[in-house]
């Protein structure tokens, strides 16, 4: 999961948010929120390296599933719909626009190791 973004409100309450629709539920004046979605956006770009090795984490952790004759629990993935379940998931990780307020891609149900 990204890191949230924290920020005190006017009457000094710290919140936190994941996105900047989040940012209209405190009842903040346009130019606040207006600031805040700036340092949002500040924030989400110092995530991206993180979020980046997360990503290449995954693929590391994926790669040998593509391999012909790979395994994964003894079970041969290329004759597997498990397969197909891999080769979509490192599509979403390659879709992953990191530097937003987008989720991190979820893995297979099945993929529970590491």
């Amino acid at each position: 999961m990204k890191k949230p973004f924290k920020f005190k409100l006017p009457s000094g309450e710290s919140v936190t948010v994941y996105t900047k629709v989040e940012l209209t539920t405190f009842g903040l004046s346009a130019e606040v929120i207006a600031q805040r979605t700036k340092h949002l956006a500040h924030h989400w770009v110092g995530q991206s390296s993180i979020e980046r090795d997360w990503r290449n984490s995954e693929y590391e952790k994926t790669d040998y599933m593509l391999l012909p004759y790979s395994r994964y629990k003894g079970e041969v993935l290329s004759s597997s719909s498990k397969l197909d379940d891999i080769i979509k998931y490192r599509d979403d990780l390659y879709l992953y626009e990191y530097a937003t307020e987008q989720s991190r891609p979820i893995r297979p149900t099945w993929f529970k190791e590491y």
